[in-house]
């Protein structure tokens, strides 16, 4: 409902909105979305995939912000499946390519010794070279770069309220028709979410989920 103003940006205000007055590079809800992120693998989370509207609600009139177009997310980007790579470099990295090139390439970087589950309706998103302190987006993010770790404990919470229960009645959700898929969707999501709540939280509170 409402009407489009267009996509917002993970840096500066919006001049036509008054009430927007915070940098978005400053607000936590985007700099701690990282972390979520990170979790469900959202790589191409970039201002096109998202949404202002201007609404009325309870009388005001205002702003919504919405993020949208979630098909580069979990396995899928788009069209196909995700890369090896993806959550490990930028799709232009020139920190990776300046250490391949002082290295001659021969430091072998983790995410090649991913294994793909031959999964169609899964695509690829894996759990074990997950780096819950490097992912990295499709592209760089303003807001992102600009996170410190309350903004990702902040995230990391979110993250961490997700229990096993939950996280495979979501993945029921997708009525997978492969049973294999669904029970490897379910261990990638709960193991990436221990893994970003032990390196984020601590490992108190992973024994406590």
């Amino acid at each position: 409902a409402g009407k489009p103003l267009g996509e917002f940006r993970y840096g500066g205000t919006r001049r036509d909105d008054p009430e927007d007055l915070i940098p978005h590079q400053l607000r936590r809800e985007l700099r701690g979305l990282w972390a979520i992120n990170s979790w469900v693998h959202h790589d191409d989370c970039s201002a096109r995939n998202t949404l202002d509207m201007w609404v009325t609600d309870g009388g005001r009139s205002f702003v919504r912000h919405h993020l949208i177009d979630f098909n580069g997310t979990l396995g899928a980007a788009s069209i196909d499946k995700h890369t090896y790579r993806s959550g490990a470099e930028y799709l232009l990295d020139y920190g990776v390519a300046a250490k391949s090139l002082l290295t001659l390439g021969l430091r072998p970087y983790a995410w090649e010794s991913s294994v793909d589950p031959g999964m169609p309706s899964v695509g690829f998103i894996d759990s074990r070279t997950f780096d819950p302190a490097g992912w990295r987006p499709f592209l760089p993010c303003p807001a992102f770069d600009e996170r410190t770790p309350r903004d990702i404990r902040w995230g990391a919470r979110i993250v961490a309220g997700f229990s096993d229960e939950l996280i495979r009645a979501a993945v029921r959700q997708g009525r997978l028709s492969d049973p294999r898929a669904e029970d490897y969707l379910v261990r990638v999501l709960i193991e990436r979410r221990d893994k970003i709540v032990r390196r984020w939280l601590g490992d108190s509170a992973t024994a406590a989920r």
